[in-house]
């Protein structure tokens, strides 16, 4: 299956959600997440904008459960690995899930990485390349680390983190299939 080079996390309950989202086309992707308090009205809050992306033929993703990216006909499913160990459902349906729903989560190191080959995940978001804004505190990998890690993967790698035009090309590499962000889309679907 071939799916954008582009996501863009898109979080519903951000102030800004609604305007981001009408700038987005078919070539970019949405991960539909949130860190929200009011994770148990999730479902509802992206039911429009879901509709929205089938309307325009836009890949989507939704935020740990399988059930819900079945239900909603997304591409699949993007959990963080945290959540993954946590959560004995979502392991339990990752093994029976169907062939079309993939399995996408962010990593951060070699481990992580190794983990993520052997449960089955599809893509991998290596990040945090660079400094950002959403996640200040996080330590950026930089480009050689970057690149590194790419080649230690069999997965489907994507770079997160920092993103800009400018050092994406720096890190492009034959093992490198795009990218994923926040800020990156917020500033540059304007």
């Amino acid at each position: 299956m071939r799916f954008p080079n582009t996501w863009f996390f898109f979080d519903p309950y951000d102030k800004n959600a609604k305007t981001n989202f009408t700038r987005v086309t078919k070539k970019i992707g949405i991960i539909f997440y949130s860190n929200s308090e009011f994770k148990d009205k999730f479902s509802a809050k992206i039911k429009d904008y879901i509709d929205l992306c089938k309307q325009n033929r836009i890949f989507f993703l939704i935020q740990n459960s399988i059930d819900l990216a079945i239900k909603h006909k997304a591409i699949g499913v993007f959990c963080y690995l945290d959540y993954f160990k946590k959560s004995s459902n979502l392991k339990l349906l990752s093994l029976k899930r169907p062939g079309h729903i993939k399995m996408f989560t962010s990593v951060h190191n070699l481990k992580e990485i190794k983990f993520s080959e052997k449960k089955n995940f599809d893509v991998i978001f290596i990040s945090p390349l660079f400094k950002t804004q959403s996640h200040p505190s996080y330590r950026p990998l930089g480009s050689v680390n970057f690149i590194n890690l790419c080649t230690k993967s069999s997965l489907i790698n994507l770079a997160l983190g920092g993103v800009t035009k400018k050092n994406y090309r720096r890190i492009k590499n034959n093992k490198l299939a795009g990218f994923g962000g926040i800020t990156y889309f917020k500033k540059n679907l304007r």
